[in-house]
């Protein structure tokens, strides 16, 4: 018999008890002989309730914007440390620690401060394509349009963007929850990214494309004319308008983007051969710098700039602290994560300026390469007003974490102060597998090292309270470092989500090399592949035929039973697609075991298995053998604990 539920639910003014109504009757009805609605007609059916300029589906992927906006409960640093789960995380381990609570930073408003956004596409119940992100625990996408954290030219862009996508329906959605959507080769619009420039309001905006370049694309071209024609020399509402081709390949699984150098074309404004030249301007705290489309940028800039503004407050503080009133020489920066050097040229800015040093250097670093051309022109615009130009030395190197953490070097010598800025695992970038836990092996080389002052930003704050524990540990062998200031950062209102600064400061540097821990490591321990590679004045020791090439020797026999050759290639090649792709270089497996005839032999060769790498250009060159470098660093590591684990003898370790 039918039976009555009574749900006393202002849904009217939480969109989420909304929800939970919607769920209850699903539950109630499976029960009986009707089936319960699946999750994706569930949300189209949430959806296709909401008024064009609301955000009903935005609480399905765990934004609070709905039911707080008008109620932010977080309105002192006492409501974060008793009520927001990270700051209470890192609250209650200050007290162990016999410290205070942590002060927290929040914006006088929680709304529209969105300045980046990464939205996937995907079909509705109807085929429409439906702008998002995806639901909790799905990957169907849940409509975002009208969502109180974006800035206001991110939404009015969506608006514009969802409107194009409506009138021009041979403009598919690609369908991300069918079981193997890496393999789909039919043209489809995957995500967009949206970014606001805040001076002018206008939107950069990227649409990455299920597709090969060059390949016939007729809906996406139409779409590009819709949004700005081809004749109009400006657009009210866009900046720029690139294409990422994102060719299907079953290696990259579901990442959003490609690794080919070639996948990136800009459209609007039209530029020769489509190469990208538009880049988003931003002030941060009175230094101009320019973010690229491939570039990593901070999403909430108000926020940020507080941020950057604590650290300079921060370096001032304790370098005159341990340096005393007369100054000294050169102040050595390092940059970890460095993106296009935003925190790192903003510090070695206001160490100059002060004139405390005669001179300043930064050496900064990211693992992507791209950063080093926007990371010069942010340094020749920031150092505009320094006459003294030769004060102020700045570098840019494609290397990651663990490569730059290797010797801890600055620009012509040991760093003192290290800027880490590290994705949410912290310092773990690499994982030992012979007892060393995560991360121990990058905190004891920072210990090991002459550096004086950290100033560590972190958006994990489980993975910063452990690399904390390991550089303050009095038992590390090395002077410890003190934790001398935290601070948290609300920085992605109505999540839990909280950013953390911190910075460390020891009395002592240490005085002894870098030293491993232990003994059968020493053989991992190599001098930057580079200066083995080039001769005396810059030039490649092997130059032919107008390409730069080298050679890495295995040093690893193929045929042991580790599979060295497999472990090198990757699964189905993926290793050397993925370097392939960032430089441009190409490579081949030769010598004894590797599987390559050699023409002239009609065999594989017997010299002793390598990695032959050729490139175009000293670019090229040096990326791929950075690559390659961490590769085979990798690999012997990998190495290292087979044999450790089988117990097997091995004659000659790797080198």
């Amino acid at each position: 018999s039918p039976s009555l539920v009574f749900l006393p639910l202002d849904a009217g003014r939480d969109p989420r008890l909304a929800s939970a109504a919607v769920l209850a009757v699903g539950l109630l009805r499976s029960s009986g002989p009707h089936r319960a609605v699946p999750r994706g007609r569930r949300i189209d059916r949430l959806q296709a309730r909401a008024s064009p300029g609301t955000a009903l589906g935005c609480h399905l992927w765990g934004c609070r914007c709905q039911a707080e906006r008008d109620n932010y409960p977080y309105q002192s640093a006492e409501d974060f440390q008793q009520s927001h789960p990270s700051v209470r995380l890192l609250s209650r381990w200050r007290r162990r620690e016999g410290a205070e609570p942590v002060d927290v930073y929040a914006a006088s408003s929680p709304l529209g401060y969105r300045t980046r956004a990464k939205l996937a596409v995907g079909p509705s119940r109807g085929g429409a394509p439906v702008i998002g992100l995806f639901a909790r625990g799905t990957f169907e996408v849940a409509r975002c349009r009208g969502c109180a954290v974006f800035h206001p030219a991110i939404d009015r862009a969506l608006g514009v963007l969802e409107a194009a996508l409506a009138a021009l329906p041979g403009v598919l959605p690609f369908d991300h929850a069918k079981p193997e959507s890496w393999r789909v080769t039919a043209p489809a619009l995957r995500y967009v990214e949206l970014t606001a420039e805040r001076q002018t309001g206008l939107v950069q905006l990227v649409l990455l494309w299920n597709g090969e370049r060059g390949s016939p694309a007729p809906a996406l071209e139409e779409l590009i004319e819709k949004l700005w024609p081809l004749e109009a020399t400006e657009s009210e509402d866009w900046h720029s308008i690139l294409v990422h081709w994102r060719a299907p390949d079953p290696s990259l699984q579901r990442e959003m983007r490609s690794k080919r150098p070639d996948a990136w074309q800009q459209c609007r404004p039209r530029t020769r051969r489509g190469m990208l030249v538009a880049t988003v301007r931003e002030v941060l705290d009175g230094l101009p710098f320019v973010f690229g489309a491939q570039s990593f940028q901070q999403a909430n800039m108000g926020v940020y700039e507080q941020i950057l503004r604590d650290m300079k407050a921060a370096l001032q503080s304790e370098i005159s602290a341990f340096l005393g009133s007369e100054g000294r020489g050169t102040l050595r920066l390092l940059e970890l994560c460095g993106g296009v050097g935003a925190i790192g040229l903003s510090l070695a800015h206001a160490a100059a300026i002060s004139k405390a040093f005669a001179s300043v250097a930064l050496l900064s670093t990211d693992i992507n390469p791209e950063g080093g051309t926007l990371f010069k022109a942010n340094a020749s615009q920031i150092f505009s007003d320094i006459r003294e130009h030769s004060a102020v030395r700045t570098e840019f190197a494609p290397l990651s974490l663990n490569a730059a953490l290797r010797n801890v070097e600055a620009l012509d010598g040991p760093a003192e102060v290290l800027i880490v800025n590290p994705p949410r695992s912290g310092l773990s970038a690499r994982s030992w597998r012979s007892g060393r836990p995560a991360g121990e092996e990058e905190a004891q080389q920072i210990r090991d090292s002459a550096v004086r002052v950290i100033i560590y930003m972190s958006c994990g704050p489980r993975s910063f309270m452990q690399d904390a524990r390991r550089l303050t540990n009095p038992s590390g062998g090395t002077p410890p470092f003190r934790l001398a200031s935290l601070r948290c950062y609300d920085l992605f209102p109505f999540t839990d989500h909280i950013e953390t600064l911190g910075v460390f400061v020891r009395e002592e540097a240490a005085l002894a090399p870098l030293q491993s821990q232990v003994e059968s490591r020493d053989s991992l321990k190599w001098l930057p592949w580079d200066e083995s590679s080039f001769a005396r004045d810059g030039t490649p020791v092997r130059l032919e035929k107008g390409r730069w090439q080298c050679q890495f020797l295995v040093g690893i026999e193929a045929s042991h039973n580790f599979g060295v050759v497999g472990r090198v290639i990757g699964y189905r090649g993926s290793n050397m697609k993925r370097i392939a792709g960032a430089s441009g270089a190409k490579m081949r497996l030769r010598g004894c075991g590797s599987g390559f005839v050699e023409a002239e032999l009609g065999t594989e060769s017997e010299d002793p298995l390598m990695l032959c790498v050729s490139a175009p250009d000293v670019k090229s060159y040096r990326t791929a053998g950075s690559m390659i470098h961490d590769l085979f660093t990798e690999v012997y590591t990998k190495f290292v604990d087979f044999v450790e684990f089988s117990g097997e003898a091995v004659a000659t370790p790797p080198k």
